[in-house]
Formats: C-alpha cells, structure tokens, sequence
C-alpha cells in the first residue's frame, strides 16, 4: 500500500503453502486484491513481478548446506566448476557470502575447461550429441 516491502514469516509460510497448493503460477494467476485475501493482507496491499537474480537458490546454497549439515566446513576448502560458472554459481555465491558473512564461502575457486569433441567443440548437455550412459562411451568412440 505504501510501497514498502512486506518481509513476515507467517505471510511467507501461507504464500508457500498456497503455491504447493496451486502452483507458482498464482503469483501471477490472482490480482491483487485476490492475492491480498488469501494471504489476510491489508486492503490495498500490492504484488509485484520483479524478477531476483536466477542464480540466488544456487548461490546461497552455502549457508543452507552448512545449515543442514553442520559438520561441513564453513567456508568451503574449494568451489570447482567450469569457467562458464565466472559470472554463475562462483559470483552469485561470493555476493551472498559477503552479505550475509564479510567473507567468501570458499577458501579457493578452481575452474576448468570443457570436454569438446574430436572437432574441438564443446559437448554441451544441451547439445545434440550422442548422450554417453558412462565414461567409457567416449572411450570406445573417440579412443
């Protein structure tokens, strides 16, 4: 109503038992009005649809992990992950670790290179390449 965020752990709880209800899409399914009753909101309360960065479930899963599983190290010996992960998982997680720690979530962050074919071209899982069921598919193929 006023512009200002909403941030209550009740509210959230009826939001996340409404969406495994009825899907994530009611966010953007029911209008305001809609929205603001079934989560006993005050008359006039707005939703948006700003969009959070994509990466922010992969880039706090250093402290849900650690959370969880206390007996891990925080931080992390090392983040391993190709070089494609520079502005992914390795950024996303260094912004969150800052945030929330003043530090990183990892004592060293390793990148490597990618598997390519014969031809020098990447093999992307997305790719239309045939999907090798162990490693040594590659093996008998390309020797």
């Amino acid at each position: 109503k006023d512009g200002k965020a909403i941030l209550d752990a009740k509210i959230i709880r009826k939001l996340a038992d409404l969406v495994a209800q009825r899907g994530s899409n009611i966010w953007f399914e029911l209008n305001d009005v809609d929205l603001a009753r079934e989560l006993d909101l005050p008359e006039g309360t707005t939703h948006r649809n700003d969009t959070i960065d994509v990466w922010i479930d992969s880039g706090v899963s250093h402290k849900a992990v650690c959370a969880l599983h206390p007996e891990l190290r925080d931080p992390a010996d090392m983040y391993l992950e190709a070089t494609d992960q520079h502005r992914g998982w390795f950024q996303s997680s260094l912004m969150t670790s800052v945030a929330l720690n003043n530090r990183a979530p990892y004592k060293i962050c390793v990148t490597h290179g990618f598997v390519v074919d014969l031809d020098g071209k990447k093999i992307s899982k997305s790719g239309t390449y045939d999907k090798p069921t162990d490693a040594g598919h590659f093996v008998d193929r390309h020797g």
